[in-house]
């Protein structure tokens, strides 16, 4: 997705396909550029090819989500029995739908995970699910904004994971606290991946100076700072997440050496769900901005099923309601706290002017709209 210029000022990418060969454990990963800057990226080419398998190529690293196994035949971070490149391939998805209209555009995307049985020597579905809308949203002038809403369903935790732009990280009112060892192990050191408790958790024991974020409030604002840029930065809202789930930072280095020497230093966002009988939801907006940024208000719109509402109001008066239901079908009706009814999967309002997919009616203010 892209703005209208060309060069485009603003552009937003998702991998969900996958193939064999010289690539990184990167299913559903995001990248977001904006004002001739990258505010979402992955770490590109590794630092070296002993690194590549848990680090740079692993999942952790990318703007994703994850679903971990128990299986011991997940493949070992160190295994040289297949080609890595080979064995980071992470699953496959398919795009639901994509959705245009004057200044917003929407991608949907499914993608269900595989692993790699180290024994047999072939592919496996452990039954790992994941859904993803993100909308790239034109604000006011040349800002925007970007809607990211991923379900994960399957396995035995869930993960959320967004490195972020290079820099500090702060969370307006919300208290962190620091904890011990590692996002993997709270006993562990930095770039111990021979006992990890799950292959999985690879490039998160190479994560360190670990802050938990405290659950309350439920939506927060935060913020990225960039280290070479300080008029740059990107804003994070989370809007929803499950009850259960723990939010965390950590540091976020080149793991060759160490964090000091290191030629990058990010300060990594993440979330994880360890109820494996329930969905995990994370809503999140991003702002990318130079200078003071575009949006007055960012709030959820709260619903009784597994659906998202967001509405957005931009400095200028702009608004942008978001309505979600991944799991509807044209007849289930999802009801919002602002008293709209869906009868469907999506549908979206931009200063009052409602499009749908994947919808057959809506119900707003004592309205009813019906759509084809």
């Amino acid at each position: 997705m892209r703005t209208n210029e060309i060069p485009e000022r603003a552009a937003v990418g998702i991998i969900y396909g996958d193939a064999t060969g010289h690539r990184h454990q990167d299913l559903l990963d995001v990248q977001f550029y904006a004002f001739d800057q990258p505010f979402l990226t992955d770490l590109g080419y590794p630092q070296s090819w002993a690194s590549v398998k848990y680090w740079e190529g692993d999942w952790g690293t990318h703007n994703s989500a994850w679903g971990v196994i128990s299986s011991p035949i997940s493949q070992d971070a160190k295994s040289s029995a297949t080609p890595h490149f080979s064995k980071q391939i992470s699953g496959r998805g398919h795009l639901v739908r994509t959705f245009f209209v004057g200044g917003l555009q929407a991608v949907e995307v499914r993608a269900e995970r595989w692993n790699w049985d180290q024994r047999a020597q072939h592919w496996y579905k452990p039954g790992i699910t994941f859904k993803r809308l993100i909308a790239l949203v034109e604000t006011d002038g040349d800002g925007v904004a970007l809607i990211d809403l991923i379900r994960i369903s399957g396995g035995i935790e869930h993960w959320r994971v967004c490195r972020g732009l290079e820099g500090d990280f702060v969370i307006d009112g919300v208290q962190q606290t620091p904890r011990s060892g590692t996002v993997a192990d709270p006993k562990g050191k930095r770039g111990e991946i021979d006992n990890l408790a799950y292959p999985d958790h690879a490039a998160l024991a190479c994560m360190d100076d670990v802050l938990m974020v405290d659950c309350q409030p439920a939506s927060w604002k935060g913020c990225w700072q960039f280290s070479r840029q300080a008029d740059v930065h990107l804003d994070v809202y989370q809007l929803r997440t499950n009850p259960t789930t723990e939010t965390l930072t950590a540091r976020s280095t080149a793991v060759m050496g160490n964090p000091e020497t290191s030629n990058y230093a990010y300060r990594t966002l993440l979330w994880k769900n360890m109820q494996k009988d329930q969905d995990t939801y994370v809503d999140l907006v991003f702002e990318p901005r130079v200078g003071e940024g575009t949006l007055r208000n960012v709030k959820s719109i709260d619903n009784e099923a597994s659906g998202s509402g967001v509405e957005l109001i931009t400095q200028r008066g702009k608004v942008v309601q978001f309505y979600w239901s991944p799991d509807a079908d044209l007849t289930d009706r999802t009801h919002f706290s602002d008293g709209t009814e869906l009868r469907g999967n999506l549908t979206i309002s931009v200063d009052g002017k409602f499009s749908a997919s994947g919808c057959s009616s809506l119900k707003y203010t004592r309205k009813k709209l019906h759509f084809p």
